[in-house]
């Protein structure tokens, strides 16, 4: 039988909890390998999977769920769980309607479920969740504001039209870059290996993926560092090192850049 779970209820370990307007604000805790039978939630929400992983079924489909995914379950949306084997720690922001009324009215995407993995959305729930973490005065003002970034952020972005797919030449420089982003990459070099021009290659990249290749780059070695620095216990300058920068500082640079916190401050949060 399906469970309906009640606003502000989840399964799992309930660690803290708090309510910020229109806003429920829940970080749950789960054991290794545990299993969540088939359940949906009253109310919509978002999901950041901040340590562990686990696999979630929805509907006919499944997604593969590890740091920083980041999912948007709309309202009485069914799903179950399988754990992995480590503990899995999840921060969820629940939305009442009328928060998703004022994007609503612009967008239908929020009537479907939607995921990215790592990326600027990630990094604004982090910054979501430090203000959960450290609440002050300011803190209420800056969650609502933050959420409503994200969900403008979401909308946008699961609605951009499909358009024409990508060259397979261009998949292919996708596939090399998102493998090889420690290393040092040229244009010229990329180029040839796909047959193309770099101009040509540079300006389909950007106009079907909506980013240069320098900021994909950028972007995968923040996200592999976020994996490292929850998952290891290396020193910020190996990371850096490991993720293809040039030394610490310039880690540090662009990892707040991206994430809105310093490596030092998103390892300390992540073990909380």
């Amino acid at each position: 039988m399906q469970h309906k779970l009640s606003c502000g209820h989840y399964y799992g370990e309930v660690m803290q909890s708090r309510q910020v307007g229109g806003l429920i604000l829940t970080e749950t805790r789960y054991a290794p390998g545990v299993r969540l039978p088939k359940h949906s939630h009253e109310h919509a929400y978002f999901c950041l999977v901040r340590r562990g992983s686990y696999t979630e079924a929805y509907g006919s489909k499944s997604r593969a769920c590890g740091p920083l995914t980041f999912v948007f379950h709309p309202p009485e949306e069914e799903h179950s769980e399988a754990f992995d084997d480590s503990e899995a720690w999840s921060f969820n922001i629940e939305v009442m309607p009328r928060w998703l009324e004022q994007v609503r009215s612009r967008s239908a995407v929020l009537d479907r479920a939607v995921d990215f993995q790592g990326g600027a959305i990630a990094g604004l729930a982090m910054r979501l969740y430090r203000e959960f973490i450290h609440m002050d005065d300011v803190a209420p003002l800056a969650i609502e504001g933050l959420t409503l970034e994200i969900l403008a952020e979401v909308s946008r972005s699961a609605t951009k039209p499909c358009g024409r797919q990508p060259p397979r030449w261009l998949q292919r420089m996708k596939e090399i870059v998102h493998a090889e982003f420690a290393a040092p990459l040229t244009m010229e070099r990329l180029a040839k290996l796909v047959g193309m021009h770099p101009v040509h290659a540079a300006s389909e990249f950007r106009r079907h993926y909506e980013c240069t290749v320098g900021d994909y780059v950028r972007q995968r070695r923040v996200d592999f560092s976020c994996g490292r620095l929850t998952g290891s216990r290396n020193p910020l300058a190996e990371i850096a090192l490991e993720a293809g920068f040039a030394d610490q500082s310039h880690f540090t640079r662009i990892f707040k850049q991206y994430m809105g916190i310093t490596p030092a401050a998103y390892r300390r949060m992540a073990r909380i």
